[in-house]
């Protein structure tokens, strides 16, 4: 009788182990990894909610700031974009006193609401014309991007520099974009 009841008590002993097993396999254990992935989505889209505040506090400088571009970007009509660009550069030439090597202007299309303007350029001079050069470049009331700048050596000493620049300035068609 004693055996009988030891038998019982463990037979039920394993049914309740498995059972807990299966319990822990099938329910548990994918409840916790559920849990722990939707805590950690909480926390990205917490972090994104927290940017998008940020974003609307500072609404007002990034709206003044896209209206400044707005406003400094080329004007619509391509040849007096050109010509703009044109007296920024002789300005330039005129203030660093570079030998300015050639100038190369070329349209891009990139979409209905914008164009860009790429200039290439090329200068030869001392390492004071040169760095006036970009200081002017970079200080031009026109919006302006430098996309590409190769610094070369022309002699032995480096008093002799070449310079190679890619800018360019985007055009605003028709819609000026976000009013």
């Amino acid at each position: 009788m004693i055996a009988k009841n030891r038998e019982r008590i463990l037979l039920v002993a394993a049914i309740l182990c498995l059972g807990g097993l299966a319990g822990d396999r099938l329910i548990l254990t994918p409840c916790v990894d559920f849990w722990e992935y939707r805590a950690q989505e909480i926390e990205k889209l917490e972090k994104r909610l927290d940017r998008g505040h940020a974003l609307l506090g500072r609404e007002r400088e990034i709206r003044k700031r896209w209206q400044e571009m707005q406003r400094d970007a080329l004007p619509e009509n391509a040849p007096q974009a050109e010509n703009q660009v044109l007296k920024s550069v002789d300005r330039w030439v005129s203030a660093s006193r570079v030998n300015l090597v050639s100038l190369k202007q070329l349209w891009k299309n990139h979409e209905e609401q914008y164009n860009t303007l790429e200039c290439r350029a090329s200068a030869q001079g001392g390492m004071s014309e040169i760095s006036r050069f970009l200081y002017e470049l970079e200080n031009d009331p026109l919006c302006l991007k430098i996309e590409y700048l190769k610094l070369t050596s022309r002699d032995d000493k480096g008093e002799s520099l070449a310079i190679e620049v890619t800018f360019s300035g985007v055009q605003f068609l028709k819609e000026k974009g976000i009013s």
